[in-house]
């Protein structure tokens, strides 16, 4: 975790210093969609070490899991994007359909237009209905990621291979590799709004000046970032693990019997 995180935080200092020298917010967006390319080719590399690691062993991997960029890696980024875009897809589908029957409903019960967009702009109401939304997102990334171990040891795999693997465990599967980064994202995002109690300060305004408090946090958040990366990464091995398991018994079965 050591270069990740080391490198997250540079990254997260870059954007940190390009924020507080940009008064542009084009500029800041393209800076930013800019920053995610490099910051996800850092997970793709730690995460294909971390697969390899749990499912071959020590000698797979190199001393600190330093290694050069492979084709390896650049299949394996290629599917965790496709897997997160068509997850984002599936969830903005979700949204979409269940904020316009919330707004059938209501307006069918005879409040008006006025009404309606305070109740939608209610937090609670409004955390609520993402929480629905991320479901078929859990579900489609957590069964396409397993695409990304299968990758990570070599193996030939399609998208069909990778739904067809975790077939009749499909829920098990969404709430294992799906569900658990959408409660660490959440987690996150409460120990996020923690600097912002303590200084008093809204953590939009801590995170956009360059200051020992926000390098330190930038810091913290790599660190916190890497530690649920690994947790997930280790669920995922496993659960492909097992899901092969399963699947090798069903194909010897019947020569054995």
């Amino acid at each position: 975790m050591i270069l990740p995180v080391a490198m997250s935080t540079l990254l997260g200092l870059a954007s940190l210093a390009f924020y507080e020298w940009s008064d542009q917010t084009a500029s800041r967006m393209i800076w930013s969609f800019g920053i995610f390319i490099p910051d996800f080719l850092v997970l793709t590399w730690f995460a294909v070490a971390c697969h390899r690691l749990i499912l071959i062993g020590a000698g797979a991997v190199a001393e600190f899991g330093l290694t050069r960029w492979t084709w390896r890696e650049t299949r394996f980024f290629l599917w965790m994007l496709l897997a997160y875009t068509i997850g984002y897809l599936f969830m903005l589908l979700g949204n979409t359909t269940l904020f316009a029957v919330a707004f059938f409903v209501a307006n069918a019960c005879g409040f008006s237009t006025q009404t309606i967009s305070l109740i939608m702009e209610h937090q609670p109401f409004f955390l609520g209905m993402i929480l629905f939304a991320s479901i078929p997102f859990a579900y489609v990334v957590g069964r396409l990621s397993l695409l990304l171990p299968a990758t990570a040891i070599d193996l030939r795999t399609s998208v069909n291979s990778a739904w067809d693997l975790s077939e009749r465990n499909g829920w098990r599967v969404a709430i294992l590799v799906g569900g658990i980064p959408i409660a660490f994202m959440a987690i996150q995002s409460l120990i996020w709004m923690i600097p912002s109690w303590l200084f008093g300060e809204s953590l939009h305004k801590i995170q956009s000046t360059l200051d020992v408090a926000s390098i330190g946090l930038i810091f913290l958040q790599s660190v916190l970032r890497y530690v649920f990366a690994t947790i997930e990464i280790a669920i995922l091995s496993i659960t492909f693990r097992r899901l092969r398991t399963i699947e090798e018994q069903k194909l010897t079965a019947p020569l054995s019997t």
